[in-house]
């Protein structure tokens, strides 16, 4: 028989067994949450695609409720998305709202980026997202900006953009972008969050990426899934009075 002593002990590990179980149960749920999150939580509901992910059927995509599509256009001075284009007017033909977003290397200089992207952008007089300017260390230069460098950096970037377009740029951050240099940004941007781990109710984040797992029909392999921070309507009035606001800084 076993003594006191030894009970207790037993008991303390099982207690300590279940508490690893219960918060490893709960950060399964999280995970699962945002993977899978019920439109009614969030009925705004985009994507996000390179041409990694192929040949799109938007068709198929359409169907699935998705309202909008951010389309990868460039990279650093130089680079373009091979698919961007097609992206764009197949996603535009198929009433899905598209966006743009460029991906913003660290080794590059801020002003050629933004002509390399404003130039890829088609102009339109159309609903479209705004410009998404992409800011994360994976494959990233390995010389990150103090703070205050990309704050001076994207100012530069989002000026020569508005210049063109007339729309204030969107900033996607990652969490660990997020933690470096979110509060040096948050004040003059609008934040688009990637964080698939929870809900980010530290961000006052426009967008949530809360899936890069997400399977979408017409689509090959995981996709990135995204959210808008409020009701269809607040999502078309926000998009209309962008809209407007850039028909009168352009009228036709």
């Amino acid at each position: 028989m076993a003594s006191k002593g030894s009970r207790f002990k037993a008991a303390g590990w099982i207690t300590a067994v279940l508490a690893a179980l219960m918060i490893a149960a709960g950060f399964c749920i999280e995970l699962i949450a945002s993977r899978f999150l019920p439109p009614a939580f969030h009925p705004v509901r985009g994507l996000d695609v390179s041409h990694h992910r192929g040949k799109i059927d938007w068709n198929l995509v359409q169907k699935t409720g998705f309202r909008f599509a951010y389309i990868k256009a460039t990279e650093g001075n130089h680079l373009r998305d091979p698919n961007f284009m097609n992206n764009w007017q197949a996603a535009r033909r198929n009433q899905l709202i598209p966006g743009a977003y460029h991906y913003y290397s660290f080794c590059a200089e801020p002003h050629r980026q933004a002509l390399n992207f404003a130039r890829a952008i088609p102009r339109t007089k159309l609903l479209m997202m705004p410009p998404a300017i992409d800011i994360e260390f994976s494959g990233n230069c390995p010389v990150h900006p103090t703070p205050l460098q990309l704050k001076s950096d994207l100012l530069e970037f989002s000026a020569v953009m508005y210049q063109h377009f007339k729309y204030h740029v969107i900033l996607y951050l990652t969490r660990k972008a997020f933690q470096a240099y979110g509060d040096s940004l948050s004040d003059s941007y609008s934040i688009w969050i990637s964080d698939v781990r929870s809900r980010p109710d530290d961000v006052n984040w426009l967008l949530w990426q809360h899936s890069v797992w997400g399977s979408v029909p017409g689509i090959r392999g995981d996709v990135d899934l995204n959210v808008f921070n409020g009701s269809r309507l607040e999502f078309y009035g926000w998009l209309m009075q962008l809209h407007f606001h850039n028909l009168v800084a352009h009228p036709p």
